[in-house]
């Protein structure tokens, strides 16, 4: 479903919003945290994830914190080595709820990640020929992690489960702790306007685009693909 307008969206856009100055400092940490997928393919489980975080704590007013399990989409929702498809972690996240959960080794919620963050290069998404020790630096971990696109052929995909993978965590599963969203769906493609009320009316939304190769070398202001640039990904 196209969502094309909401009670809630305000009449016109000022000029400048900051969504953690108007839910902050309560929930700000939260619209700031970036979760490492490690060596999966598929993002969308801890964008979804993320999001429900950031709602959570606006619709209750910054009393609850809580991390939501990216683990338990990418164990039922989708697949870790498979492309993410970001409507199946919607769905599910809607349809059966989300427990807790935090970072890798976090020891934070009911599941925590399982997948352990690897070192994200770019070989995964520029043209060998195209590489530049340059254009790399700034974006490659150097924390002696193992590269993620040799991690990849290690990973297995864990089972779904509704057990808590945490065996520290003060309940054994998620019966009757998850929280799901009320409703999902699509804004109208390529409508910033339709995007930003959104986001002033209710917070974090997910937003997917064709990455282009020369991206990794974008500084600052407004991006614009540049003559020549390849697709990478999306």
């Amino acid at each position: 479903m196209v969502k094309m307008n909401d009670v809630k969206w305000p009449q016109s856009v000022p000029k400048e919003f900051d969504l953690r100055k108007e839910h902050g400092p309560e929930c700000a940490d939260l619209f700031s945290q970036a979760q490492d997928e490690g060596a999966c393919d598929t993002d969308a489980p801890a964008i979804v994830s993320s999001i429900l975080a950031d709602k959570y704590c606006i619709q209750t007013g910054g009393k609850k914190k809580e991390q939501f399990s990216a683990d338990f989409l990418v164990r039922c929702a989708e697949k870790c080595r498979e492309t993410a498809w970001i409507a199946m972690s919607w769905i599910w996240a809607w349809n059966y709820g989300v427990p807790t959960g935090g970072d890798y080794n976090s020891d934070i919620g009911c599941q925590p990640y399982s997948y352990k963050p690897c070192k994200h290069t770019l070989e995964k998404y520029i043209a060998k020929k195209k590489r530049v020790m340059s254009s790399t630096s700034d974006v490659e971990r150097k924390d002696g992690l193992e590269e993620c696109r040799h991690a990849y052929s290690k990973v297995k995909q864990n089972k779904c489960t509704v057990k808590c993978t945490n065996t520290n965590y003060e309940y054994k599963d998620m019966k009757n702790r998850t929280v799901r969203f009320q409703d999902w769906y699509f804004l109208p493609e390529n409508d910033e306007e339709a995007m930003k009320k959104e986001i002033i009316a209710r917070g974090s939304i997910a937003v997917g685009f064709t990455l282009y190769d020369d991206f990794f070398k974008y500084k600052k202001g407004i991006y614009r693909v540049s003559k020549g640039a390849e697709e990478a990904a999306t």
